[in-house]
């Protein structure tokens, strides 16, 4: 379907953020207690993140709301937090889910008012990088921790999940793959990486020899009991690889004869995390499934509708891909539209645009971030037409928008966008803590600055009132605010920390200009406008808990997976 919006011509370049927005006349109220915390069992030998009572700023909070603005909630889930918060259009907390762990990266509201939220674990177990997550929880409305999971040993969680119709829900995972087996899928390493020990020096990967692969899949698991789960289907890039430098391997071709498979010697990032995977989202309707990869600057679809064997050969290679023709040597560089993208999402039915893609681009430097939406050249059976050696379509983007002035964006990782029912998108500048609901004509209807302002060691800190907070210290706090560089895709602060540790920490992304606001230490990962139809809106309004949750956890009827 094509949306019948003008398209919006590029602004000027990005403004400083102090002259980001026109206030707004808004009634504030007081800032709600924290209420009770019910804590989980941990796991042996893991110890608690470190408390830490962050102060915010008087330059953060409500900033504008107008009339225009679609009624409802927002969720929001601060990189350096524990806890997860409803905003109500004021800015005030009207409900907090607490955790032991800040969050890596996504949270969901479900139907039954329970939080589906991922975290971030102490251990990466050998997968030290941004966006790593380790454990899914389930948190009741009131805060009582009700399932956990973590994958099998060999694969992390990272960025992304996605809860299904049927009650299960996809993770992207990454899996490792030493040197010779990377080897002998046909990477070929054509720059050396500075080492020292036998170990790569580049940006915070501690963990990681020289020639090996973290290769991402796509896992769908079936929750079971409280803190179990059965992986129930399966699709894992390291199936679909293509490679021009041995031709004595079976995967050997030319990528740009097969631009369904994936080059496994494209890579940008001269990390194992070559990949990077940081979204995922479900078309029930197609049974298709859409990934953002950011180490190759594009978007990838899937087929959902396989069985785990079938996603191993033909059936589970790339239905789709957008963004980046030259990484399977169908363009150049001039043909790029993605650079470092986050949150590709359908635009849901009902809502203007519904069944085209929207994506957070994070921006090529020199021009910064925009939000663009694109329409799909999808067949009635779900393929997508493309002609032989030409790359696929769109050509012509069917939304940009590049804000200015009071619209002003700008974030070099994390993100998002969402199209509202009202024809509204909602914007969440990751890197900046920065939300904004602009409509298609690009006026501020809602505007929103992040006012946790996190501390290395995460930690809870006061909830969000709406207006922001004097910026002085809280009770211990010293010694914690110690200046960094740019945070990594997981958002935290890097440079100089409290151990006196120098250099990038685990995934920090390379420095560099026009990378958006590094540092601000007010990170959101992406954020979700909760509207007055969604089945919690009563709980919300009247502040009561679910009489009879619904057990949305099994799948139903006729919809269980096969392997």
């Amino acid at each position: 379907m094509h949306l019948n919006f003008h398209r919006l011509n590029r602004m000027c370049p990005l403004v400083a953020t102090a002259a980001l927005f026109v206030a707004a006349s808004v009634n504030v109220m007081g800032q709600p207690g924290p209420g009770d915390r019910p804590q989980r069992p941990r796991p042996a030998g893991e110890t608690p993140p470190a408390e830490a009572k962050a102060p915010v700023t008087a330059e953060s909070g409500l900033k504008q709301r107008t009339e225009k603005a679609h009624p409802g909630w927002t969720l929001m889930a601060p990189i350096g937090s524990t806890n997860t918060w409803l905003l109500d259009l004021d800015g005030k907390a009207v409900h907090e889910w607490p955790s032991d762990y800040p969050p890596g990266n996504a949270v969901y509201l479900m139907d039954d008012g329970s939080l589906l939220r991922t975290c971030r674990t102490r251990s990466g177990g050998g997968f030290e990088a941004g966006g790593r997550g380790g454990l899914l929880q389930r948190i009741d409305w009131d805060g009582k921790v009700t399932w956990e999971y973590r994958l099998p040993d060999g694969l992390m969680m990272h960025h992304d999940v996605e809860p299904l119709p049927n009650g299960n829900i996809l993770a992207i995972a990454w899996r490792r793959y030493s040197p010779e087996e990377a080897a002998a899928a046909g990477y070929e390493i054509r720059e050396m990486p500075q080492q020292r020990g036998g170990r790569q020096r580049g940006p915070g990967r501690r963990d990681e020899t020289p020639g090996e692969r973290w290769v991402d899949g796509v896992y769908e698991i079936k929750p079971v009991g409280a803190n179990g789960g059965e992986i129930v289907w399966q699709w894992n890039a390291w199936d679909h690889l293509v490679q021009d430098t041995d031709e004595t391997k079976p995967n050997y071709g030319k990528p740009s004869d097969h631009p369904e498979r994936i080059n496994v010697n494209w890579s940008r990032r001269g990390q194992a995390d070559w990949m990077h995977t940081n979204a995922i989202d479900y078309n029930p309707e197609l049974d298709q499934v859409a990934l953002s990869v950011h180490g190759f600057d594009e978007i990838w679809i899937i087929d959902h509708g396989t069985t785990t064997e079938e996603a191993k050969g033909a059936k589970g290679d790339l239905l789709y891909r957008w963004g980046n023709p030259q990484a399977w040597g169908a363009g150049s560089a001039s043909d790029q539209v993605l650079f470092r993208q986050h949150d590709v999402r359908w635009i849901e039915p009902g809502h203007p645009g519904a069944g085209d893609l929207m994506i957070f681009n994070n921006g090529d430097p020199r021009k910064g971030s925009t939000i663009v939406q694109i329409t799909t050249p999808i067949k009635e059976d779900g393929a997508y037409g493309r002609k032989d050696g030409v790359a696929f379509g769109p050509r012509s983007l069917t939304w940009e928008f590049q804000g200015s002035g009071a619209s002003a964006f700008n974030s070099h990782n994390i993100s998002g966008a969402e199209r509202l029912p009202n024809g509204n998108t909602l914007i969440c500048s990751g890197a900046e803590g920065k939300l904004l609901e602009v409509t298609s004509d690009g006026d501020v209807a809602w505007a929103y600055i992040n006012p946790f302002i996190s501390k290395r060691g995460g930690g809870g800190g006061p909830p969000p009132n709406g207006e922001g907070m004097p910026d002085r210290p809280r009770r211990g706090d010293r010694g914690m605010d110690r200046p960094g560089g740019p945070p990594g895709d997981d958002g935290q602060r890097r440079g100089r920390g409290r151990r006196g540790r120098r250099g990038p920490a685990e995934g920090a992304p390379e420095g560099g200009p026009g990378r958006g606001a590094p540092g601000t230490g007010n990170e959101v990962f992406r954020v979700e406008r909760i509207g007055q139809d969604h089945p919690v809106a009563v709980m919300i309004q009247s502040k009561s808990k679910p009489s009879s949750p619904a057990d949305d956890s099994k799948p139903a009827a006729g919809e269980e997976r096969k392997q």
